[in-house]
């Protein structure tokens, strides 16, 4: 694999993405609702400093929450089966590139475009609050703009890997939103229903939790910005207990974890593909 050719496929795919509507729509909503939040948060909270940081950087979490996870599985769901219904894949595997190539180089320029559109609107939510007078608790932020970019790798990941299984746009789309309202709404929600009626033990509960990147993101956020667990119920308490100091790095690993399986796990698939 040649990296060269790996940078030219991913400026290439970045540029494109860049270029999309549904790319430049998800991150413009993402932009507006994040720096509304920001905004009235700061206007009608009443705290300042860290403590209002924090405010908002709760309030952020459950935006990211609904919006980030659907722009990086949108994007992955879009990479190759949109290529394969253009009959444009075979085209650009008779290229002198090899599919490794290819595959990697897709990636890596879907991943820029969408790491640049969140840093953007990171730095309008950092503008807004450094305007309103918020400190923006250095380290603290960094790792929770940092942690929000994980998510992001790690649902385009998994929409990368539906991309290559599927044939057509609009069944890679299809599975990428149940898979979206699966780790949404089965995550709290899910989890709490499924304890009482199996009567999951704490240790269970946690570990079944780490299934979902969505869970591990917000385990993480939620460590990031509250001294204590208390408010993720038992099963925060029994990961703070378990893990200690500890559990940030564990987590934030676990999240790299859901980038490197799905990504590999679609290179498998890639690899075995349609002939040129």
């Amino acid at each position: 694999m040649i990296l060269r050719a790996v940078g030219t496929m991913a400026r290439k795919e970045m540029r494109d993405s860049l270029r999309t509507r549904w790319f430049i729509l998800y991150t413009i909503a993402f932009m507006v609702l994040a720096g509304s939040l920001s905004y009235l948060t700061t206007s009608f909270s009443g705290f300042v400093g860290l403590e209002g940081f924090g405010r908002v950087a709760a309030g952020l979490v459950n935006l990211i929450l609904l919006v980030v996870p659907l722009m990086g599985l949108t994007a992955g769901a879009l990479a190759i089966a949109g290529e394969r219904e253009r009959r444009t894949l075979g085209y650009l595997l008779a290229q002198p590139v090899s599919r490794s190539e290819v595959f990697f180089g897709k990636f890596a320029g879907l991943a820029a475009a969408l790491v640049a559109g969140l840093l953007v609107s990171f730095g309008l939510v950092g503008t807004l609050l450094g305007a309103r007078g918020m400190s923006l608790a250095g380290d603290s932020f960094v790792s929770f703009v940092l942690l929000t970019l994980l998510l992001a790798l790690a649902t385009l990941a998994v929409g990368y890997l539906v991309s290559a299984l599927a044939l057509r746009i609009a069944g890679a789309l299809g599975v990428t939103i149940f898979l979206w309202l699966s780790m949404v709404f089965l995550g709290d929600l899910g989890l709490m229903g499924t304890a009482l009626m199996t009567k999951l033990n704490i240790r269970t509960a946690f570990a079944v939790s780490l299934l979902n990147p969505l869970q591990v993101y917000k385990v993480a956020a939620v460590a990031i910005l509250q001294p204590s667990l208390d408010v993720l119920g038992p099963v925060g308490l029994y990961a703070v207990d378990t893990l200690g100091s500890a559990l940030f790095p564990v987590l934030s690993g676990l999240l790299v974890v859901w980038v490197v399986v799905p990504l590999l796990a679609a290179y498998v698939v890639f690899a075995r593909g349609e002939a040129p």
